[in-house]
């Protein structure tokens, strides 16, 4: 298994431990798709989408590097929910990646950091999501 899967599976895990009233996947599905029921619990989702920054010393040619984490958060705030009961559901969120952030992780996610966030904009209410930009650096 590749340093990168390894690290999206610990990711994954330790969400589940600290979320457990969420479902935690790093398999993507369409809003849509999603069943109602599970929306309401708030589905994250992991996606890997870049890596960058290898190191480039010689003998150390296209190690380590930065891996781009799109940590995705679906949900329905219920099933007549305002916008901003969308996005009050929306910071619940933000605020539950910013202590998992603040946490004790295990060692491999020692410096996950979070880059940027993104919401809904009430724009599908009353479902919502937030589309959290994580960096994390690979030691080989």
């Amino acid at each position: 298994m590749s340093s990168q899967a390894t690290v999206t599976n610990l990711l994954q895990t330790t969400l589940q431990t600290q979320l457990p009233n969420r479902i935690i996947t790093r398999d993507f599905k369409q809003l849509q798709v999603h069943k109602d029921p599970d929306l309401t619990k708030g589905i994250y989702t992991i996606i890997c989408s870049s890596e960058s920054d290898y190191q480039n010393a010689l003998g150390r040619e296209a190690q380590g590097g930065r891996l781009q984490i799109l940590l995705l958060a679906q949900l329905k705030a219920g099933p007549k929910a305002t916008g901003s009961q969308v996005e009050d559901a929306e910071f619940t969120v933000i605020q539950e990646i910013k202590t998992f952030l603040r946490s004790p992780l295990p060692n491999q996610l020692g410096n996950l950091s979070l880059k940027s966030v993104q919401q809904s904009g009430q724009l599908e209410a009353p479902y919502g999501w937030v589309a959290a930009n994580l960096e994390l650096t690979l030691y080989d």
